[in-house]
């Protein structure tokens, strides 16, 4: 999406659950980050990369660091554990106002917004080290490519640059498993499918997990190729929507599973989708279907999407109801979660929930990422595998250096 979109999306996440849209643990999803662990973890994976630099023998200076998507600061107020000036910045307003209220570290530590696709906020040579993790992946690779180079411009001769990003959507490890690659769109003959599931209805509390199980068949007579290029174009994947009980569209986009090979015509495969309950309890519609990324979705050709019921419901008694005041005490003392485990683990009811941001997901293959550091004045010194763009992604982590 549109930097302007990117905002508007991630501004929604700063403003609903925010820890939750930094660190995504599935149990952690609703506001049920401590901010005691949230920041801990921040210190851990700080210490980590600065241990691991060590131990590669990368070296640079300890004056300025920057944290490129610091979302509320738990990398930021980590990195000023060790660096004099450290700098955040991001792109929504309300991560920024919730950073600086998080911040424990005075003027050594300044939080900035910035919506641009540079960094005109800072001037040459300015930074010794510069971090972001699981950042660059939700960005379209031409921004990306973009804040590389803005990155290389703000880091100082000698100083450390340290990013991850993925490559591509992670294959079975069983190679002799066919997966092509689709070059562009299908033919709207291939838009055909259908899926089951033995679930015709599920009873969730809000904010529970759960798993619905899903069998797809290909009823078109073309192949469903498994894999796309490396920016996840044209990628053919089974998603969900949420609806709410009278069919309005609620969540438009949710989650997502690539093919597990090419998919011959006839021939089906099973997958488990894992989801979590919306915390507004009430009668919801989810809605399975498969799509082609960047074309479209398979029901708009006339293929039938599967629908499950799902009730979210709450405690027989809710006690927010019963004692009105008392709720209101917690909802000001900051005691919802007990509250909410008092009440069978459910909140007030939302009407209309408003519609949910989404995280959009890019991989760039490694030589084009070392391409892109070289022409703007930088040198790759390692790149490594990591694991922080989750199961279904090949992701690595970059050290490089200035060379000017």
């Amino acid at each position: 999406m549109e930097l302007e979109k990117l905002k508007q999306n991630w501004e929604t996440f700063a403003q609903t659950d925010p820890l939750w849209a930094i660190l995504t643990v599935p149990e952690k999803r609703g506001k049920r980050w401590s901010t005691e662990d949230f920041f801990l973890s921040g210190q851990t994976e700080i210490n980590r990369v600065l241990r691991d630099a060590e131990g590669f023998g990368f070296t640079c200076a300890r004056r300025t660091a920057l944290d490129f998507g610091c979302g509320v600061g738990r990398l930021t107020q980590a990195l000023c554990g060790h660096f004099e000036r450290c700098y955040g910045i991001d792109i929504a307003p309300t991560m920024i106002s919730e950073a600086k209220k998080f911040n424990r570290n005075g003027d050594r530590c300044t939080y900035l917004e910035n919506d641009r696709s540079d960094l005109a906020l800072f001037q040459d040579n300015f930074f010794d080290f510069i971090y972001t993790n699981i950042v660059l992946q939700h960005i379209r690779p031409e921004y990306s490519k973009a804040y590389l180079k803005e990155f290389l411009r703000v880091l100082s001769p000698g100083g450390l640059l340290v990013f991850q990003l993925p490559s591509k959507m992670r294959g079975p490890a069983d190679s002799s498993v066919p997966r092509s690659a689709a070059a562009g769109p299908l033919p709207p003959s291939a838009f055909r499918a259908a899926c089951t599931s033995p679930s015709s209805s599920v009873r969730v509390l809000p904010g529970q997990g759960f798993t619905i199980p899903i069998t797809v068949i290909n009823q078109s007579a073309d192949l469903w190729p498994a894999l796309g290029p490396a920016d996840g174009s044209f990628q053919v994947f089974v998603g969900n929507h949420w609806l709410s009980s009278e069919g309005k569209t609620i969540i438009f986009d949710d989650g997502r599973c690539a093919l597990p090979h090419d998919v011959n015509p006839g021939q089906s495969f099973d997958i488990e989708f894992t989801l979590v309950a919306p915390e507004a309890p009430g009668d919801y519609v989810l809605e399975f279907d498969v799509g082609q990324e960047r074309v479209t979705w398979f029901k708009d050709w006339g293929s039938p999407a599967l629908r499950v019921r799902v009730e979210v419901y709450v405690s027989p008694f809710p006690l927010s109801k019963r004692y009105p005041r008392l709720h209101a005490a917690a909802r000001t003392l900051h005691l919802l979660p007990l509250w909410r485990w008092l009440n069978g683990n459910s909140p007030i009811p939302v009407l209309n929930p408003p519609p949910q941001p989404v995280m959009e997901m890019y991989g760039t293959p490694p030589q084009e990422v070392t391409d892109w550091v070289e022409k703007f004045g930088g040198k790759v010194l390692c790149v490594e595998d990591d694991h922080s763009a989750g199961p279904h992604w090949c992701s690595q982590r970059y050290w490089a250096t200035k060379t000017g």
